[in-house]
């Protein structure tokens, strides 16, 4: 069926044509994080997942060992603005090694290399991604070493598939064109919240809440993949707008987003500490509450907790009270 269909496909060799464009699918809102499209074509905003890909979902590491991730620019263009930050975990190590401008030759031996998670940042058509000397088809590679990835480049879709296919567990890619500044601000978020310890799913949803238009990423594979264990358990973002909170209130309005993942799932009971909602259950739904203004400092002083705060993420120990108000 189309789970096992979609697993099925082989590296081609550098003879053979392109494959036509498959039809781009919008799914119908949910009300909720995390969908997933089984259907023919591929989906936005949605995760595309394979039999494979699950099945190498169990093996990932589910210890708390050192994170390895190269990160790769192959466009000058984002060498800037596109700033990525893999170290907000708050106990687990993150190993980094980042490239610039690589040849075919060079970004293949980083395909084949054994790295946990690939961020790319560049210029990338159905037919390849561009390097310093031409266009390097991730189709023509019967091997990879690649375990998840982000392919923050135009249309990467294609490419990203290649690399599921080849052995990885999942990742998020591009199915439309997408802007330099689009592009910088999403990989600055998406590196943030995968070192946390976010599923892939989780992601979108946080950009979406950042304020970007998602329905141009999607998430090949396993979109429960998360990198790293997260140093709550579940996933947990608080979202705070700051112009709800006036001077005579006793009370912050805050909004909590959950994000079940395979070790951490729906069902389970999240204690608060300084909110008012003292607990509850486990769900993709977000949960409405309030912090006590005297229990502010307290909140903050829980380290490594992403929030957003008026539409832009941050964490926990770079906050301080003055910000929210």
């Amino acid at each position: 069926d189309a789970l096992q269909s979609a697993d099925s496909a082989l590296a081609r060799s550098t003879a053979d044509e392109s494959p036509p464009q498959r039809s781009v699918v919008v799914p119908a809102d949910a009300g909720v994080p995390g969908q997933s499209w089984l259907a023919d074509g591929y989906a936005a905003h949605a995760a595309n997942p394979t039999v494979g890909s699950f099945r190498r979902g169990f093996d990932w590491p589910s210890g708390d060992g050192p994170l390895d991730v190269h990160v790769v620019y192959n466009d000058a263009r984002l060498d800037v603005s596109d700033d990525v930050d893999y170290d907000v975990h708050s106990y687990g190590e993150t190993r980094v090694r980042t490239s610039r401008n690589l040849s075919t030759s060079g970004l293949r031996d980083v395909l084949q290399s054994d790295v946990d998670f690939l961020h790319f940042v560049g210029h990338v058509t159905a037919d390849g991604m561009l390097c310093s000397d031409g266009m390097l088809d991730v189709r023509t590679l019967a091997r990879m070493g690649v375990s998840a990835f982000f392919l923050n480049g135009c249309r990467s879709y294609e490419q990203g598939r290649a690399l599921l296919t080849a052995g990885a567990v999942g990742g998020i890619v591009t199915v439309d064109d997408v802007g330099d500044e689009t592009a910088g601000s999403v990989g600055r978020v998406v590196s943030m919240l995968l070192d946390a310890g976010f599923p892939l799913y989780a992601v979108l949803d946080v950009l979406e809440l950042t304020g970007v238009r998602t329905d141009r990423y999607t998430i090949l594979g396993d979109g429960t993949l998360s990198l790293r264990h997260n140093a709550s358990g579940i996933p947990m973002l608080k979202e705070i707008d700051s112009a709800e909170w006036t001077q005579t209130s006793d009370q912050l309005p805050l909004t909590i987003h959950h994000y079940p993942t395979g070790n951490d799932s729906l069902g389970g009971m999240t204690a608060y500490n300084v909110a008012a909602a003292e607990s509850v259950v486990q769900s993709a739904r977000a949960t409405e509450t309030a912090i006590p203004r005297e229990r502010l400092d307290e909140f903050l002083a829980d380290s490594g907790i992403a929030v957003v705060l008026d539409g832009d993420l941050r964490f926990t120990d770079d906050l301080s009270v003055a910000d929210l108000r």
